[in-house]
């Protein structure tokens, strides 16, 4: 049995802008273009490459070089819109970011670039620049594991029970022969660990960035390879 989109509307617009509907494409513009501008500025990004992040994402939303998909083409419908493009622009900001990170370090280093630097004009077979993984997925992952890392043995099993295996407290605690309340505890301590060990790991990895937590969990409900364009 199939199950109704939950974002019908979006996903319809986003098909529109995909078969050439110019109508839909200036909808598209007009509705979310200076939304995306406001929610980079508000993450830390400046308000000048955030504005040029938002143009190149809309120009490729619909198609790319080398015949690749345009970045729309990952939306499925199942969050809004506004989610969707707000991580992918992320995404798109990051990349550039690390990118040119990259680039002034190797150009500020005693040496200089060499062949395999990776720097502008000096491409190797072996530069990193195909890698699987975006930035944003990247930080995403290490954040998590860095999370993870903050808890004990019992809080992460038990976390795992509670929240990847859908166990109840009264279940775990008959298996472990033990009282819920105990079970409770240690769960609530687990999360809020996880938590702390998520956030602290952004803030020492970005620190300029202003990353709330509902941030995160809105980047973690899209971001995939494929919605963001990764080959």
């Amino acid at each position: 049995m199939s199950h109704p989109l939950p974002n019908v509307a979006d996903f319809q617009l986003a098909q529109r802008c995909l078969d050439g509907d110019e109508e839909a494409a200036r909808t598209l513009l007009r509705e979310y273009r200076d939304v995306i501008v406001g929610v980079l500025a508000k993450r830390g990004v400046p308000i000048s490459e955030a504005e040029d992040t938002v143009n190149q994402l809309w120009a490729e939303s619909i198609a790319r070089e080398e015949g690749k998909p345009g970045r729309l083409a990952g939306y499925n419908g199942e969050c809004l819109l506004a989610t969707y493009l707000n991580t992918v622009a992320f995404n798109l900001w990051l990349t550039e970011r690390r990118k040119r990170t990259r680039q002034a370090a190797i150009l500020a280093s005693p040496d200089g670039p060499g062949p395999e630097s990776g720097a502008i004009g000096t491409h190797s077979e072996g530069s990193n620049d195909s890698a699987p993984d975006a930035p944003l997925i990247a930080l995403l992952r290490e954040s998590i594991e860095a999370g993870a890392r903050r808890c004990s043995a019992e809080q992460f099993v038990v976390l795992q029970l509670v929240h990847f295996d859908r166990l109840l407290g009264r279940e775990l605690a008959t298996m472990f022969g033990c009282d819920e309340s105990w079970i409770s505890r240690i769960a609530k301590k687990a999360e809020k660990e996880w938590h702390d060990g998520i956030v602290g790991y952004l803030r020492e990895r970005e620190p300029f960035l202003n990353l709330r937590w509902e941030d995160f969990v809105e980047m973690c409900s899209v971001a995939a390879p494929s919605c963001l364009g990764v080959e």
